[in-house]
């Protein structure tokens, strides 16, 4: 019989068992990892490929990278590439430019991509939203408990957010007695074809 080794019960408490929090909270800890290790489809594809990887994932993190290489992997048959962080993600409509999803208006919350179903023009999305779509064009995504799926997409909106905004330059507003210098663009560091600057933009 297949299952998986929590060595005993403390050992599943050590894992998974309940927290309580300052506030009088509970939670069970590693829930997510739970959720995706309890698959009944998880042992019985692990039986037949031979393979228990997929079964034998001891942490958050592991889990994380684990699913993010199969997802990669599990998209590479399709035609287009969703270059995004270090990541290297397929799809057979969305594809990112040389921006590789940043936003030109520095949006650090949503991810530029060409919709080839759409004449290949250019959009954003919410980066969560996005990469739950990078997701399931996938055949492993497809597999994946809802819970696993919601988890992955917060922590690659958190991870592509603090990305953003370490690529971006930091951009400073000063404002002091004399308000008219923010619309001298002899006193900005850089162009923003802003017409509130008196650069001729009407």
């Amino acid at each position: 019989m297949l299952y998986y080794n929590f060595l005993n019960a403390e050992g599943f408490k050590e894992r998974f068992g309940i927290i309580e929090h300052g506030n009088g909270e509970k939670s069970r800890k590693n829930k997510v990892l739970l959720a995706y290790i309890k698959q009944p489809s998880l042992f019985k594809e692990a039986a037949e490929s031979g393979d228990y990887s997929l079964i034998n994932i001891a942490s958050m993190s592991e889990l994380k990278q684990v699913m993010l290489e199969r997802i990669q992997k599990s998209g590479e048959g399709l035609q287009y590439e969703v270059n995004l962080i270090n990541y290297a993600f397929h799809s057979s409509k969305f594809e990112t430019d040389d921006y590789k999803g940043l936003c030109e208006d520095g949006d650090p919350r949503a991810c530029r991509y060409l919709n080839h179903n759409n004449g290949g023009n250019v959009f954003k999305m919410k980066a969560g939203k996005f990469f739950r779509g990078l997701i399931l064009e996938t055949e492993f995504g497809q597999t994946l408990p809802e819970q696993v799926l919601v988890w992955l997409c917060e922590e690659f909106a958190a991870e592509w957010q603090t990305f953003t905004l370490s690529t971006f330059p930091e951009n400073q507003l000063f404002v002091n007695d004399n308000f008219g210098d923010i619309y001298d663009s002899g006193r900005l560091q850089g162009c923003f074809h802003s017409c509130m600057v008196d650069q001729g933009y009407h």
